[in-house]
């Protein structure tokens, strides 16, 4: 052969070495994971009631208080599938359990929390 066609032999391979490093390395792309809110619920719903069990702390509200953990009930009856909202509603949950006299249920529902989700800072 000549000198010529090794070169263009060689050139060949290293288009192809570099084209398939190219593909390997997209394959391992992560695909983005998306992660549902449940049905009827807003954004800023959680701040909402994050402030309310704030209220109760500083002045006791026990109608205001069974609301608020009605609500925080309904919404982990269809949680979605979030796990970062799963974990901050169980924890405003343990904080209503704690504002309601109940230690006991408060520090399982906040370790529930934090199993779900170990960066949660309200259940920690």
């Amino acid at each position: 052969m000549t000198q010529q066609k090794h070169r263009a032999i060689a050139r060949m391979v290293v288009v192809a070495l570099t084209l398939s490093v190219c593909a390997a390395s997209c394959s391992s792309i992560q695909s983005d994971v998306r992660y549902d809110a449940p049905q009827g619920t807003t954004p800023d719903e959680l701040l909402t009631i994050e402030r309310s069990l704030v209220s109760q702390r500083i002045e006791p509200d026990m109608a205001a208080l069974s609301q608020t953990r009605t609500r925080l009930a309904s919404l982990l009856a269809n949680p979605g599938s979030d796990p970062v909202f799963q974990a901050r509603v169980l924890a405003l949950q343990a904080d209503a359990a704690l504002l309601a006299g109940e230690a006991g249920l408060a520090a399982r529902t906040a370790d529930k929390a934090l199993s779900i989700y170990p960066g949660e800072e309200l259940a920690a």
